[in-house]
Formats: structure tokens, sequence, C-alpha cells
């Protein structure tokens, strides 16, 4: 089945009186050229005509969460997919005369398929934020560090597994081999590390949300938090300053969060009020 096509066009050229190496060479260009543009008419027909009828059709409907998930970026990164699967099916087989070419066009396949699927994934994780941020009344704007989070651990996984392809090694001896490593990195990305893990513990005790007012006196800090990031806190202090916090700070050091007063619509105000003593006397019955 992989030569099926290989060995038309070499019977065709053989009955056009092409012979010796021009036939191997001239019957793999013409699959190779046929397969590259049967992927390109792939990409134009679910670019130019599947993906403007789904987006027709989510704006046609009354739910939001369609227009979110199925945006024209993200369609378009699953055409992308689409491509390279046809790619990697049509273009190695195509190469059978050539072994030392197909083996390198069919690692390069390779890599280039875990690169679109990781850019799928990153693109669907921020889809997903989107979607919880337009339903969210506040609380889940405050997970963009996990969202930077999650981009971060799904670009890692596809670098272990794009070396594993190269180095023709399976993916957990790659990881084996980076343990060495690890505490090379640890220290390296420590203030990285410790951000990651503060931010997520501030987003899931719902310590920190965006538009909250924040003091820490420790840090010159008195505003309003702007964004809550994977590495830094910035807030917007009343002078109209802009301060960036590390996570970890907020998690190891005291904070004041002013957003129960906020949400209780009244504030309490203290003044203080001179009193003579010699003036308190006991009333009279008049």
């Amino acid at each position: 089945m992989e030569v099926y096509f290989i060995d038309i066009a070499t019977t065709l050229l053989r009955e056009a009186g092409v012979a010796g190496d021009m036939l191997h060479l001239l019957s793999t260009c013409m699959v190779v050229a046929c397969a590259l543009f049967v992927a390109w008419l792939l990409f134009w027909l679910l670019t130019h005509y599947l993906i403007p009828v789904v987006e027709k059709f989510t704006n046609f409907t009354s739910a939001k969460w369609d227009d979110i998930l199925l945006n024209p970026r993200l369609l378009r990164v699953v055409a992308e997919l689409l491509v390279v699967i046809l790619m990697q099916a049509m273009l190695p087989p195509a190469l059978v005369y050539y072994e030392a070419v197909r083996g390198i066009v069919s690692v390069a396949c390779r890599v280039l398929l875990v690169a679109v699927a990781v850019h799928l994934v990153n693109r669907f994780i921020l889809a997903l934020y989107n979607l919880l941020e337009a339903n969210s009344s506040g609380r889940v704007t405050s997970l963009k560090g996990i969202r930077q989070m999650l981009q971060v651990i799904s670009v890692s996984v596809g670098v272990i597994i794009v070396i594993s392809i190269l180095a023709e090694k399976n993916p957990l001896t790659v990881i084996t081999g980076l343990g060495a490593a690890a505490t090379v990195l640890m220290l390296v990305f420590k203030d990285s590390i410790m951000g990651v893990v503060a931010g997520v513990q501030l987003t899931l005790n719902d310590m920190l949300r965006p538009g909250d007012w924040i003091t820490v006196p420790a840090r010159n800090v008195n505003g309003t938090v702007l964004e809550v990031g994977l590495t830094t806190v910035k807030v917007q202090n009343f002078d109209m300053t802009i301060v960036t916090v590390p996570p970890y700070s907020l998690v190891t050091e005291s904070f004041q969060n002013w957003r129960g007063m906020s949400d209780s619509k009244g504030r309490r105000i203290n003044r203080s009020v001179t009193i003579d003593v010699n003036s308190v006397t006991f009333c009279t019955p008049e």
C-alpha cells in the first residue's frame, strides 16, 4: 500500500520511455508534488469554506460558548494539524527509493506534528480561559497564572517529545536523563517555580483577584490589583504608579485585602472627638 502511488507513477513514466535513475527521480518528484498539492488543497478548502461555515453557524446560535471555543484561530490550527497528518501519511511512502531522505522527512513530519499539536493545546487552553472569564463575575480572571502554567507544561511536554524523536529514545528515558539537570534548573528558575506555586495558591484560596484593593506596607503597595500573572502581581497605587510584586511574597508575608469592605457597600471611618469631662453630668428630669 505504501508504494502503490509510486508504482503507478513509475509505470507511467516507464511507458513514456523514461529509464534508469531518472525513472526513480521523476516518479518520486511526481508523487511528492501531488502529495504537497493535495495537502495545500485540503488546507485551502478548510480555511476558505469549512471554517467560515462553522463561524457563521456559531454566530447564528444564541449560545456564546461556541463563539469562544470554536474561534477562527483555533479552527485554523485544527486545519494545520489535519494537513500535517496528511503529509505524514503521504510524504514518507513517496520517498521509498531514497531511504536516507525518507528518514529525514519522516522525522521532520513527526516534529512538525508535535509542534502543531502543542499549538492546538495552547489555543484550546486560551479559549477555555476566555470562556471562563466571560462567564465569571471576577474570580476566574485570577486564573491567568494557572492558564500560563498549563501552557508552559504543554510546551515542556512537547519539547521532551521532540527531543525523544530526534534522539530516537523513549520520552521516559529523556525525562530520566533530565533528572540530573533538575537541580541546576531549580536553581536557575527558582523564582519562576516559587511564583507558579504561589500564584496557584493565591488563586485556589481566593486570596487575590484583579480589581481588589490591597495594602502591603512592607513593599509600599497601596492600590488596585491590575493583573495576577504567573510570576508577578501588578498593582496600581493610588498615585497612579505601577508596582510589580512576586506572588510568593504575598504568600510568605501578610497583606491586607479590602475586598470585604467593598463588597459590603459600606465603610467604617474612625474619628477622634475631644470631650471635656467636667461638662459630663447626669441629666435632670427637665
